[in-house]
């Protein structure tokens, strides 16, 4: 079965939706603790996607500078978790955290580590949420920011694999913002993610 074969039905869908609002509402306590506000996160999809449609999707051209933020995914699968902002949304984020600033366009220290503590929060949060429902023992490593290209963050894995998509929302008092969590995987993993989804439902006797 390869990645293009790999088809979730909408109770699957639908599993790994409560799944991402469980992690997500987690770190949404942790995140409205650090900015001393509510904070709200939504997520409003998920689909597993090739390259060229996740361009489409977020907008944004495979050329153009990103901040990223990622964590490297180990244990019973493997990958990347990802929190891609375009550059504007990611320093109006932090900027409601730090109040040093360099510039329109520029970052400071202080922002850049706001940036790697927020995304870590929310990346951290999601997997483990995903190791707990799914009962697979997943291990990641501490958050690191870098900005890059779109096409060259999504340029692992190479074997052909779909990239997990997460579309997400902020909502920080009247400052509206977004990012997208993307799951770069290889075949492999993709093939356990959903092997293991639909064995979770099956042991929950939903399905």
């Amino acid at each position: 079965m390869s990645p293009s074969e790999v088809v979730f039905d909408e109770m699957q869908i639908d599993f790994i939706k409560e799944i991402f609002n469980t992690g997500l509402g987690e770190a949404g306590v942790e995140l409205s603790e650090l900015v001393e506000d509510e904070v709200e996160l939504s997520v409003p999809d998920f689909q597993l996607l090739s390259r060229e449609v996740i361009y489409q999707r977020l907008g944004i051209d495979k050329d153009t500078l990103v901040n990223s933020v990622a964590v490297t995914i180990g244990g019973d699968i493997s990958g990347n978790g990802i929190l891609v902002f375009p550059e504007a949304n990611s320093l109006g984020l932090i900027r409601t955290i730090v109040e040093e600033a360099a510039g329109p366009d520029a970052m400071t220290d202080q922002e850049e580590e706001a940036l790697v503590e927020i995304s870590g929060i929310i990346l951290n949060n999601l997997i483990s949420t995903i190791s707990e429902f799914l009962s697979m023992d997943i291990t990641t490593d501490l958050p690191h920011h870098f900005k890059d290209t779109l096409a060259s963050i999504l340029a692992q894995p190479d074997d052909g694999g779909v990239i997990m998509f997460v579309g997400m929302s902020f909502s920080v008092k009247s400052l509206n913002l977004s990012g997208d969590i993307l799951f770069l995987q290889n075949t492999e993993t993709t093939q356990k993610f959903y092997q293991r989804v639909a064995k979770t439902l099956d042991e929950y006797d939903l399905d």
